[in-house]
Order: C-alpha cells, then sequence, then structure tokens
C-alpha cells in the first residue's frame, strides 16, 4: 500500500521533526557527549545492531498486540494501531 503524496510528504515533516526534538533532547538535556556517541555507535557490530532492534521492535509489537487482546475485553472500539501506538508511548515515557 503506498502512501498519497500528501500523506508521505506530511510523515516525513513528523518524522524528521520528531528526530530533530529527540536528538536535541539528547543532547541539550541529558548532555550526551557527540564524539563518545559516534565512537560508540562505529564500535558495534552490524549483525548485533539488526538482531537488537528486530527483537526490540518484536517486543514492543507484540506488547501491543498484548495490550490490545487485554483492552478489547472492557471496550471493542480500539484499533491494534491504536494500542501500539500507546504501548511506544508509555514505554518512551518511563524513562523520563
Amino acid at each position: 500500500m503506498a502512501l498519497k503524496r500528501g500523506r508521505a510528504v506530511h510523515f516525513t515533516l513528523m518524522l524528521a521533526l520528531g528526530l530533530f526534538f529527540y536528538l536535541a533532547f539528547i543532547f541539550f538535556v541529558v548532555r550526551a557527549d557527540l564524539g563518545k556517541v559516534m565512537k560508540l555507535f562505529s564500535s558495534i557490530q552490524p549483525y548485533y545492531l539488526i538482531q537488537a532492534l528486530l527483537f526490540d521492535t518484536g517486543f514492543i509489537f507484540f506488547y501491543g498486540v498484548a495490550w490490545f487482546f487485554i483492552v478489547r475485553t472492557i471496550t471493542k472500539k480500539v484499533p491494534l494501531t491504536q494500542s501500539i501506538i500507546v504501548v511506544i508511548i508509555s514505554l518512551s515515557l518511563i524513562h523520563i
């Protein structure tokens, strides 16, 4: 399913804006050293990075599916995408 041009542009802009705010938070609030971060990323073996991303993404997806079925016992009006979005937000806010 291809995105329409307007939705693709909107998605790209929102993704760029989100990444900008995330990086600004990391470097200005957490005060991470850019040199150390880049050195750490360059020393990661690609196999382990891909494996970690797959496991983490799978965990988030299945956690969202579990919440979907738990919430669905109470109300039938919650879509799966909404459950996954709420899980992503809650996992992000846990570290603040």
